[in-house]
């Protein structure tokens, strides 16, 4: 719970101005005295526009010789590409490794905290390797290759690159999904479906629907390993992406199902900020899914036009980025 003293929040109503105001009136009041309920800066004015213009106050400044570490769903690898291109330093991307960038996305909150704590600990590679027909597959991560041996160069491989953690002063920790794949075999939580292997398996694997106390049960035990086990003294940016799922296995509609998933990771991802000073909130999500939607989405209404993650990234960099 947030505490705000009645004069904090008057003084908080006047320093946003029209732009803590929805509407200028309920709409009985609005018909009885014909008053225009839309007024420029409202919050219902500024929605569906090419590009939603958003008041963001960040809690942290931060200098072009930071040292960023992106990790978590498709959208953190958009804010690597977007700051390379800046020339600021980004640990986590590397376009000379040899594993395509998409590998690297993690969907939920578990696997985002399991990359870190393999990278510092003696992790069994051999566990994870599920062996189909002529192929090996790592669900826990997101590996296919022709041999075990393959998989777990790739493991190697990640592992030594989530070392690069320690030499970072930002960390941006982007949020994807609550409905994660569990291997009851292994004991873990995988980054993607066990679709090749869960007809001919079934009992290996169930769906868990992970509620908001476990994401942020699993943020706080990410927190803890990071700033009290390693004792990293970082700044983090927590964002939701507003990449929808590609499928739903809980028998709920996809629109349904998306819903609940976003909501529970925006909520979650404003308690994780609001315990902890280093940590802020920017709202990528909020940037896109309020935004016309013809500007903001390609064809399939899933995929984000490269063109408005720019401007996306754009109003990142101006937000924390000191010129």
């Amino acid at each position: 719970m947030i505490k705000i003293t009645g004069k904090e929040a008057l003084a908080n109503k006047k320093a946003a101005g029209v732009n803590a105001t929805w509407a200028a009136a309920g709409p009985l009041q609005a018909q009885i005295e014909n008053v225009d309920m839309l007024k420029p800066g409202m919050g219902g004015e500024r929605i569906h526009k090419d590009f939603v213009n958003l008041t963001i106050r960040p809690k942290f400044q931060l200098s072009p010789e930071e040292k960023f570490f992106a990790t978590g769903s498709c959208f953190a690898r958009n804010i690597e590409s977007a700051l390379s291109r800046q020339g600021i330093e980004v640990l986590s991307f590397n376009e000379g490794l040899p594993i395509k960038s998409w590998f690297w996305n993690r969907y939920n909150s578990f696997t985002i905290l399991q990359d870190f704590l393999d990278a510092f600990n003696d992790p069994s590679h051999e566990k994870c390797l599920v062996n189909i027909k002529d192929s090996f597959f790592d669900y826990t991560q997101f590996g296919k290759a022709a041999t075990a041996e393959e998989v777990i160069r790739k493991r190697e491989i990640v592992r030594s690159n989530f070392k690069n953690i320690k030499n970072a002063s930002t960390l941006i920790i982007t949020l994807g999904l609550i409905e994660v794949w569990y291997d009851k075999e292994i004991d873990q939580y995988l980054n993607i479906a066990p679709s090749d292997d869960l007809v001919r398996n079934p009992d290996r694997y169930e769906l868990r629907i992970t509620d908001y106390n476990e994401n942020l049960a699993a943020l706080e035990k990410l927190y803890d390993f990071l700033t009290n086990q390693l004792m990293l003294n970082l700044k983090i940016i927590i964002t939701v992406s507003p990449v929808p799922f590609s499928t739903t296995f809980s028998g709920q509609d996809v629109i349904i199902a998306n819903t609940l998933s976003k909501s529970t990771l925006r909520a979650v991802a404003g308690n994780f900020c609001n315990k902890h000073e280093n940590v802020d909130y920017f709202p990528s999500y909020e940037l896109v899914t309020l935004s016309n939607p013809n500007s903001a989405w390609e064809g399939d209404k899933r995929h984000v036009r490269q063109e408005f993650v720019d401007l996306v990234m754009g109003r990142f960099i101006s937000s924390y980025i000191e010129k």
